[in-house]
């Protein structure tokens, strides 16, 4: 049995994607803000998995995050733009560039 970091996993695609590594019996961690995610999406599954609620941008958390993990599945991001984008361009690309720089340090745990 592996161990599976999934970030953003409160989001849609995250959540369904911490629902098909519980149906196969992995180890789960979900890394989230909670920022754009919704608990709801994780109920079903609560207590089949360790939740670390903190933000991927901090190079801390992720660092935390990844102990003891054999793989990582990125799907944070910060999304639903439209027009915020354009009112705070720098905040979305500290959102998803500052976080994928982060987790991307770690190339051998990538999925």
């Amino acid at each position: 049995m592996a161990s599976y970091l999934v970030t953003g996993g409160a989001g849609v695609v995250g959540s369904h994607i911490v629902e098909t590594l519980l149906q196969k019996g992995e180890d789960v961690r979900v890394v989230d803000s909670f920022s754009t995610g919704n608990r709801g999406n994780l109920e079903p599954f609560n207590h089949k998995f360790e939740l670390i609620e903190a933000d991927i941008k901090d190079a801390a958390s992720v660092k935390t995050a990844v102990s003891d993990i054999d793989y990582v599945i990125h799907v944070a991001a910060q999304g639903r733009l439209g027009k915020q984008y354009y009112r705070d361009v720098r905040r979305f690309i500290r959102s998803n560039f500052f976080s994928r720089q982060n987790t991307s340090r770690l190339p051998s745990m990538m999925i």
